[in-house]
This record gives C-alpha cells, sequence and structure tokens, in this order.
C-alpha cells in the first residue's frame, strides 16, 4: 500500500474495525463506502478526461496510453470513455 492509502487505512478503516458495538460498526462502515462510491465516481470521471486530452489533444496512442498504468491499448481506450467530468474540474 502506498503511504497515502495507509493514512486513510488509519484514519477511516482501523477507527471503524475497532468499534466494539456491531451496529455502530455496520452504519459508519455503510457511510463511508457511500463517500467512497462518489469518490469513485468522481475519480473515474478525472481519469477519463486526462485519458481523453492525452489522446485528443495530446496525440498519444492508447498503447502509450495504457503503457502509463499498465493496461492494454484497448482498456485505455474504454477509460477515456467514462462519464463526464464534474463542473468546475479540468
Amino acid at each position: 500500500m502506498t503511504r497515502r492509502l495507509d493514512a486513510l487505512h488509519e484514519l477511516v478503516v482501523d477507527p471503524i474495525a475497532n468499534t466494539t458495538n456491531p451496529a455502530r460498526r455496520f452504519v459508519a462502515a455503510t457511510e463511508v463506502l457511500d463517500e467512497l462510491d462518489a469518490v469513485a465516481g468522481t475519480l473515474r470521471a478525472l481519469r477519463a478526461a486526462a485519458a481523453d486530452r492525452l489522446h485528443g489533444e495530446l496525440g498519444m496512442t492508447y498503447a502509450e496510453i495504457g503503457g502509463l498504468i499498465g493496461v492494454t491499448p484497448q482498456r485505455a481506450a474504454k477509460l477515456s470513455e467514462r462519464p463526464t467530468l464534474p463542473k468546475g474540474t479540468r
């Protein structure tokens, strides 16, 4: 895990895991998962916009883009087709 994910684990996961009341642990885990779903959607949109810009504006091939994260050109092309970017972000 990266340091950022370690910090997330310490700040979010560990306190929930250490909650002795199962009802509180259930509610807390659900709330965090709901927030993470929203964050994941935003990150997918950011990644798609970046892939689209790398390909469309900067002329990189999908093979080159895929190589940045270790995926096939086909997967890189698919990643550029994700949802639109939230307002105010480029």
